[in-house]
């Protein structure tokens, strides 16, 4: 004769249905500790990007305003100095126009 099964059919199914319990429950924590550590990275690069932001906005008392070097449609370039460095500034005609704002912040 065969071989038969030494468990009952019900204890097979009751293994299977533990067995996708438990991978279902492994599935669920890596997801989880994948979307904290998102999370965390993303407050890290918000702040990040603050700090580096707020390092680019000066005391406008600390600059000395020389000469005036040249213009365009956006603004006036003027040759001045900061922190005793020479540097150029450029000093834009509408803070409201956002189009301008954002070339200005590109450069």
């Amino acid at each position: 004769t065969g071989t038969q099964c030494q468990y009952p059919s019900y204890f097979l199914a009751g293994l299977g249905v533990m067995s996708f319990c438990l991978l279902g429950l492994i599935v669920g924590l890596v997801f989880y500790r994948y979307r904290r550590k998102r999370k965390r990275f993303e407050r890290n690069l918000v702040k990040h990007v603050n700090e580096l932001t707020d390092a680019w906005d000066i005391d406008i008392a600390e600059v000395s305003i020389l000469q005036s070097i040249g213009g365009g449609a956006s603004g006036e370039v003027f040759l001045a100095e900061y922190r005793d460095i020479t540097v150029a500034v450029k000093k834009l005609k509408s803070y409201e126009d956002e189009l301008i704002l954002r070339e200005f912040e590109r450069e």
